[in-house]
């Protein structure tokens, strides 16, 4: 007999977005965050879908975490 894997939801939290604000330059954060509020703009009202072999553990399910986070981050604070 063969398992079978299923599918499990996994929640990803939020994460803030400015504790990226000191690994640029002003000119570079106001491109952001023109470049976030345009994003926002576009993905309004759609989902976006990342399936992925693992939950946790492999390395790539923690780089993915991390990524998911910084997704549903919430936009900088100069907005």
């Amino acid at each position: 007999m063969t398992d079978r894997a299923t599918l499990g939801r996994v929640q990803v939290g939020q994460a803030d977005i400015n504790s990226y604000r000191s690994l640029l330059d002003g000119g570079a954060w106001t491109e952001l965050e023109r470049a976030m509020k345009e994003l926002a703009s576009r993905l309004r009202g759609r989902t976006i879908w990342n399936v992925n072999s693992t939950a946790r553990g492999g390395g790539v399910a923690e780089l993915l975490s991390n990524t998911g986070s910084r997704s549903k981050a919430r936009p900088p604070t100069s907005m």
